[in-house]
């Protein structure tokens, strides 16, 4: 089995159970580690992680923490507040999760320029993105001196306000002017926004890319929808990009909620994650790669 890449699981979509039965069931579900969902919710606290110990129950079964990501949903965790309160209260909730993954032993940590779900500026998009900017770099300087890198992820404009494309991404880790900033596109996300298609922008803006969200077209798992993964999986390799594969399957209806607590939910959904993990082994077999070297290698 070629594992040029390797392929990882948000574990925020397993709902709020215990971090132990989560990574028991990624594991089962055929994946090679966990992208770490940091959040206030108790069960991704970073509280929560120091006491269950999250690096030991990872490698007890036998799984990575290459990635980590904040959960960045509410006001309190929006990096453009004009209200320096909140903003502040954002910038500390992004230390406390720098905190959370560098415990886990997670080298890089997605964060939002601006919360998600939200698509009105406080007051502009010009002062928004500025504040965001000030933000980041504060939170980045923190990073550096945990050996975090931060990551920004491009959202498509009915989530978010700021950095819908891999364009605008550079451009805030530009005005950010901190060496620890990166991009953590999604293959969905790139496939509405990016002007000149997501495999023309990977190849332009692939030595930026740290980490790499993927769902098909349909938004369930790779292999389900219409996007050519062979070409993105090749463009990725020639680029340089070596991270893992964060798979993050969130197709319509989907209810983390349901996957803890309907054990027949649970099970289709753990059945589908078990067959896009067996697509994605084969495209990379099919695939001339010129080494086997992956992430953490």
């Amino acid at each position: 089995m070629n594992k040029a890449y390797l392929n990882i699981m948000h574990t925020w979509m397993f709902g709020n159970i215990q971090i132990a039965d989560i990574c028991r069931k990624i594991k089962a579900a055929g994946f090679d580690g966990i992208d770490l969902s940091i959040s206030d919710d108790e069960s991704y606290s970073i509280k929560n992680y120091k006491i269950s110990g999250i690096q030991k129950i990872a490698s007890d079964c036998g799984l990575i923490v290459p990635v980590a990501s904040a959960l960045m949903k509410g006001p309190t965790h929006d990096l453009s507040q004009s209200d320096d309160g909140l903003r502040w209260q954002a910038i500390d909730f992004v230390r406390c999760c720098i905190d959370a993954a560098s415990y886990a032993g997670a080298k890089d940590l997605l964060v939002m320029p601006s919360r998600i779900f939200n698509t009105t500026c406080h007051t502009s998009r010009s002062e928004d993105w500025k504040r965001s900017a000030e933000s980041l770099a504060i939170c980045a300087e923190y990073a550096k001196r945990q050996g975090v890198s931060l990551m920004l992820e491009p959202l498509n404009r009915q989530r978010v306000t700021m950095v819908r494309n891999m364009e605008e991404g550079l451009k805030m880790i530009c005005d950010v002017g901190e060496d620890n900033v990166y991009l953590v596109p999604d293959i969905y996300q790139m496939s509405m926004e990016e002007p000149k298609g997501l495999v023309n922008s990977i190849r332009k803006y692939g030595k930026w890319i740290r980490n790499i969200h993927v769902a098909d077209s349909t938004r369930h798992v790779p292999g389900t929808g219409n996007y050519n993964w062979n070409e993105i999986l090749t463009a990725l390799w020639e680029v340089g990009y070596r991270g893992p594969l964060s798979h993050e399957p969130v197709f319509i209806d989907f209810d983390a909620a349901r996957v803890s607590s309907d054990f027949g939910y649970e099970k289709k959904f753990i059945r589908e994650l078990k067959i896009g993990v067996s697509f994605m082994h084969a495209q990379m077999d099919a695939i001339k790669f010129v080494s086997n070297t992956h992430y953490g290698a």
